[in-house]
């Protein structure tokens, strides 16, 4: 059993489950999803969808309005014979689960896919840290990136438990068949779509929802920044391309944006859904694709990009540092410390990525209540875009495809990801021993 946003969502959460869920079935199991629509405490129980991805793969899905609805786990375990939970996002969304998991652990294993963001552990008088319980909750943990493995596993190093959950690494990726180059003749008729026949030398592609933690307002306007550096005959020649909501209650109206404060600027805005085939196309339309989230637990934007031969430019936080390819003086990637992420402005890294160094604020809500908030300034953006608008398009091309293949070596794949998912489910299905059950006396 699969729980997640929805597997035919296009969020990363969704991706994720897509990947998993496909993997799973191609695998010879059966699979049900809980797929979330949306986040609150509603426990009813849905009529269940046959769905049928593209490959032919057939999954259950019960729509559900909460990550935690316990009643439709214990209808759906009961029903369908369940031997395994997979999970995947933030952990306070599974509060009630984790609550309550010693319940199910008699029974069969928890497998997190985690996707935190963030490396504040250490307390100065060695309190654990506030998600400890969360990380012994579970059977096995996989890491969407290598800052989270070090996370967790820092944060379980104070736990008393006799037997720890396992923590893994299980980068995250995209299809490299569907996220490809493609020939520009194949390119032309969407451009005139897009651009309602204009015609521009550099275009700089932004791909991820309309959140105040994307960044979409600071990328606007470095790019004003950077065109106003141009002569006007240049900068006439410039363009962004967003795939985003014009509005959001997440994020701001970016129409209403746009009008203020880069009225003089290129700005196309699609806010179609479109399919991933769709999305290619867009990426190999740009020369460059911004990722300057000030939080990301992956970035699969910098991905799916770097998969269709186009450079990025990305904030260095989170899963973006892992895909940045940083190196050391010796040419290896060193494991991931607190040092290693303070190093990183001394680091080389791939000349697929531009990377952007935030300054760190902090920020948190009743839920999580501390996060680092990491953002890159305006004005680096620009330099960013000013950067790969002085290469020439082959160049760009070239450090483009070299970030194909760094992508598809380190396995930061969807089947890599997927299959080391599954790899770890099947070893904890295998070594699985019950939790025993305890009883409450009153004293």
């Amino acid at each position: 059993m699969i729980v997640a946003d929805s597997p035919v969502f296009s969020s990363g959460v969704g991706n994720c489950a897509r990947h998993m869920a496909k993997k799973f079935v191609n695998d010879g199991n059966r699979v049900v999803c809980i797929g979330v629509i949306a986040n609150n405490n509603r426990q009813e129980i849905t009529p269940p969808t046959l769905h049928k991805f593209d490959g032919g793969e057939e999954v259950i899905i019960y729509e559900s309005a909460a990550y935690d609805n316990l009643a439709l786990y214990d209808y759906i375990i009961k029903n369908h014979k369940i031997d395994a939970i997979v999970i995947q996002t933030d952990p306070f969304r599974y509060r009630r689960l984790m609550n309550y998991s010693y319940l199910y652990l008699q029974k069969i294993g928890i497998y997190w896919v985690s996707v935190w963001d963030t490396d504040l552990v250490n307390h100065p008088m060695g309190k654990p840290h506030w998600n400890k319980d969360f990380y012994e909750s579970v059977s096995r943990l996989g890491c969407i990136s290598k800052q989270t493995e070090w996370f967790i596993n820092t944060v379980l190093e104070k736990s008393d438990m006799e037997k720890k959950p396992v923590v893994e690494y299980v980068g995250h990726g995209s299809d490299p068949s569907v996220y490809k180059p493609v020939p520009p003749q194949d390119l032309i008729d969407i451009k005139q779509k897009l651009f309602r026949g204009m015609e521009y030398d550099f275009v700089a592609f932004f791909n991820s929802r309309n959140q105040n933690r994307k960044k979409a307002c600071d990328l606007l306007m470095g790019f004003r920044y950077f065109t106003e550096s141009l002569p006007p005959e240049q900068a006439a020649k410039c363009a962004i391309l967003l795939q985003t909501d014009v509005t959001s209650e997440y994020g701001t109206n970016l129409s209403e944006f746009c009008a203020e404060f880069t009225p003089l600027q290129h700005v196309y805005i699609n806010n179609d859904r479109v399919p991933e085939t769709v999305l290619n196309k867009f990426y190999n339309i740009a020369d460059v694709t911004c990722n300057v989230s000030n939080a990301e637990g992956f970035g699969l934007s910098c991905g799916e990009s770097l998969l269709a031969g186009t450079p990025v430019i990305a904030n260095a936080t989170g899963g973006l540092v892992d895909q940045i390819g940083f190196y050391d003086e010796g040419g290896n990637t060193p494991r991931w410390t607190p040092e290693f992420k303070k190093n990183l402005k001394n680091m080389g890294h791939g000349t697929h990525a531009y990377p952007l160094f935030g300054q760190n604020t902090i920020i948190g809500n009743p839920e999580t209540i501390a996060l680092f908030d990491s953002n890159a300034s305006i004005e680096d953006i620009a330099a960013g875009l000013k950067y790969w608008y002085e290469l020439p398009p082959y160049e760009r091309k070239r450090r483009g495809l070299k970030g194909r293949e760094y992508m598809i070596n380190n396995e930061l794949t969807s089947e890599d990801f997927a299959a080391k998912v599954a790899k770890g489910t099947y070893e904890m299905m295998e070594s699985f021993v019950p939790q025993t059950a305890f009883s409450i006396y009153k004293g």
